[in-house]
């Protein structure tokens, strides 16, 4: 038992080092968890990029892009040059599924939304994909709460990036919530 779990944590580092896709928050490439926080009513710009790496998925040209939490996304262009380039946010499901039957089959329990983006270019293996691929999805922070963004293989047995993006109240807040307390105690 404790060689399968060596062998699954070395080739889950494996695919994390050969990630070939990668979420881009607000301009910066996989920047570290805790840098990514927005007050509520923000959004933030979320892009796909190609670090120039071969995809270490055979079927990297269509990866999924799964939202869990209190946001929710919208837009999205594709800018990779292929010509059968697609992104399609799943938000009510792609008319045969709906999107609870995605989250039930998916493994993804929290997931909100989920966006299906092809990358294709006709050719039989997908070339090493290398800068801004998808732009411009925007992630409006709709309530306080970390929303995780995952951007899995097209059939979910594996992950290229995960970013969590804090959703926290604005510093007025916090400033109303202690004066608050502060009266209540002078009360007593």
């Amino acid at each position: 038992m404790k060689n399968v779990l060596i062998v699954f944590t070395v080739l889950a580092m494996a695919s994390v080092a050969n990630a070939a896709l990668l979420i881009s928050v607000d301009g910066r490439i996989n920047p570290p968890d805790t840098d990514i926080k927005l007050k509520p009513s923000e959004t933030a710009v979320i892009d796909i990029t190609g670090d120039g790496q071969t995809p270490s998925s055979p079927t990297a040209a269509a990866p999924w892009l799964i939202v869990s939490g209190p946001g929710s996304v919208s837009g999205g262009v594709v800018t990779y040059p292929g010509t059968l380039t697609t992104i399609t946010l799943y938000n009510e499901g792609d008319g045969t599924r709906t999107l609870e039957d995605f989250i039930q089959t998916s493994g993804y329990p929290g997931a909100k939304q989920a966006y299906y983006i092809e990358l294709v270019d006709g050719t039989a293996t997908p070339p090493p994909y290398t800068g801004k691929l998808v732009d411009e999805i925007l992630l409006h922070c709709d309530a306080l709460g970390d929303v995780e963004l995952t951007l899995a293989w097209i059939d979910l047995a594996g992950v290229y990036d995960t970013q969590v993006i804090h959703q926290v109240p604005e510093p007025i807040t916090f400033a109303l919530l202690g004066l608050g307390g502060l009266f209540l105690r002078r009360r007593k």
